[in-house]
């Protein structure tokens, strides 16, 4: 699940739960798109799941598979699309981050 917490406008307030959401898949990573309306979650396999933030309606916006790749995160693009980040690692170690379109 995720939750989500907010405090009022001034330095000292308190971090507070708001809001909580299952989701399907646990998330390796999250960022916010469209100006914190929704919350993308990236999860383990690639998949990626957008959360309104608004009413907590939660849609897929990727399909998974992991494709070897260890998924650090995803944003929105100015066209409404989808980039994700990944890292692969060679046979010798070496590892190499890929922007996946998508």
């Amino acid at each position: 699940s995720v939750t989500i917490f907010s405090r009022a406008g001034h330095a000292a307030a308190a971090w507070l739960p708001t809001g909580e959401v299952r989701v399907a898949a646990p998330a390796v990573a999250a960022s916010f798109a469209s100006a914190g309306e929704h919350l993308l979650l990236t999860a383990a396999d690639g998949s990626v799941m957008q959360m309104m933030m608004a009413d907590g309606t939660v849609s897929e916006a990727a399909i998974g598979g992991n494709y070897g790749h260890a998924w650090k995160g995803a944003c929105r693009l100015q066209s409404g699309g989808l980039a994700r980040l990944a890292l692969s690692t060679s046979t010798s170690g070496v590892s190499e981050a890929k922007f996946i379109l998508g």
